[in-house]
């Protein structure tokens, strides 16, 4: 209690939490295949089936593309899935 009786404001609560309990990444999210570019300028590649673009802007450069439109980025001759 404060010196007038009245209580101060707690303060928030903090709760550390172990690092074997923190979530950790696991790979792309579901329905979703890696590809990396082994390309020397940079790419943008459109997916076949959902016509999304997946942009490769360096060598090495790894993009999530949608499992449907896996097979058709997978012909691309500089494009290594993951």
């Amino acid at each position: 209690m404060s010196c007038c009786g009245k209580r101060l404001p707690s303060s928030p609560r903090v709760t550390e939490v172990p690092r074997s309990a923190a979530p950790r990444p696991v790979g792309p999210a579901a329905g979703m295949v890696l590809f990396c570019y082994m390309g020397v300028t940079a790419a943008t590649v459109t997916g076949p089936v959902t016509g999304r673009q997946y942009r490769f802007p360096t060598y090495g450069a790894i993009a999530a593309v949608d499992v449907r439109d896996a097979a058709g980025v997978a012909a691309v001759p500089v494009l290594r899935r993951v």
